[in-house]
């Protein structure tokens, strides 16, 4: 789908799976252990994917809407 004011379509992630991404970078984190570039870059990422998960839930609860995860 491409939003206004966008050249280029973006792409939907349902919430569940957004979820999902966000457990599997915690365990390849927990795999690569803290210390090296590959756990910061790692962690870069396993970050910016917990905030997008975040503002969902936030914006379901402020909604009344059930999230389809369990927090």
């Amino acid at each position: 789908m491409r939003h206004p004011g966008r050249r280029f379509p973006g792409l939907l992630i349902q919430g569940d799976t957004l979820n999902g991404l966000c457990q599997r970078m915690d365990e390849v984190c927990n795999l690569i252990g803290r210390g090296s570039d590959a756990y910061e870059e790692a962690n870069d990422v396993r970050n910016h994917l917990w905030e997008l998960r975040n503002h969902y839930a936030g914006v379901l609860t402020t909604h009344g809407l059930e999230l389809p995860f369990s927090s």
